[in-house]
């Protein structure tokens, strides 16, 4: 078990000596002592160890309580440190094969596409993004256990929502073009999702059309401006409580909220974005009965 990385000036060796496995990386993480490198700034290597530091934090130095936004965390910090690509990949595989990847991978497409700091990621996380057809693994499609509800004219509804909400956002290639005709779509999937709610007065979720279409309507308002996700923040929230809708869904919709609002995060989803002081994250998750 490896209990600290040796970095080393040359690349090549260094990447010889990374250390990280695939089976035994979750242990390698809590025990990992970043040192900086030639060419990193100290205060991307700072961030990037404060990522580290609250993941360590998060998981309270258990490799059991690894979840994807852990994951993600570690991959943005050792894409940020500029580590090995040997290592690079043991923690890109560790994040692309966690329950509910396809949220994240859905979820930062604009992010992954355009920002410098994924160019060595890009390609494999576009590739596995494909893989996803636009609808998270974690709300369960590749089971549908409701047949009578996705067949439902609801559920159509929703079907439709979904393909107008990827269909240039799964392109992998940045357009202003292309931005401002998904921008449309999306104004127009927002007022769907308004008559919507107007008529049912709660979140279209599960036992309405099924796990297949469970998340849509969470997708559109994730897409959405600030005020909407704070007005819906409450019905995802009591979509949780009633197991309408898995509760990575609503740490994402608070990440992104206060991402926006206060430039920090709670639960870590939001990649480049830091963590919210302790105090600040136990008294979100009291205040929505997260863990």
């Amino acid at each position: 078990m490896l209990s600290v990385i040796l970095f080393i000036a040359c690349n090549t060796v260094y990447a010889q000596q990374s250390g990280f496995t695939y089976e035994g990386f979750e242990k390698e993480i809590l025990k990992f002592k970043p040192q900086k490198k030639n060419g990193v700034a100290q205060d991307k290597f700072d961030y990037a160890s404060m990522i580290l530091s609250e993941t360590k934090k998060a998981t309270k130095d258990n490799p059991d309580n690894f979840n994807l936004a852990d994951y993600f965390n570690v991959l943005f910090a050792f894409l940020t440190l500029n580590i090995p690509d040997d290592a690079l990949d043991i923690a890109y595989k560790k994040f692309s094969s966690a329950p509910g990847s396809c949220e994240y991978l859905i979820a930062f497409k604009d992010k992954v596409n355009q920002g410098k700091i994924y160019d060595r990621i890009r390609q494999r996380y576009m590739a596995d993004l494909g893989k996803c057809n636009g609808i998270p693994k974690a709300a369960g499609l590749s089971a549908q256990k409701n047949d009578h509800s996705a067949k439902s004219p609801l559920a159509k509804q929703l079907e439709d929502i979904l393909q107008q909400d990827q269909k240039f956002r799964t392109t992998g290639i940045p357009n202003a073009d292309l931005a401002s005709k998904q921008k449309k779509l999306d104004i127009k999937n927002q007022e769907r999702i308004d008559s919507l709610f107007n008529v049912y007065q709660t979140y279209i979720g599960k036992s309405m059309v099924g796990e297949k279409y469970q998340n849509v309507m969470w997708i559109v308002i994730q897409h959405s401006d600030l005020g909407r996700m704070e007005k819906y923040l409450p019905v995802i929230s009591k979509a949780v409580e009633s197991k309408e809708l898995p509760e990575l869904n609503l740490k994402m919709l608070i990440d992104r909220i206060y991402a926006i609002k206060y430039k920090y995060q709670i639960f870590g989803s939001q990649g480049g974005v830091k963590l919210a002081d302790e105090k600040t994250i136990q008294s979100v998750r009291v205040r929505y009965n997260l863990k």
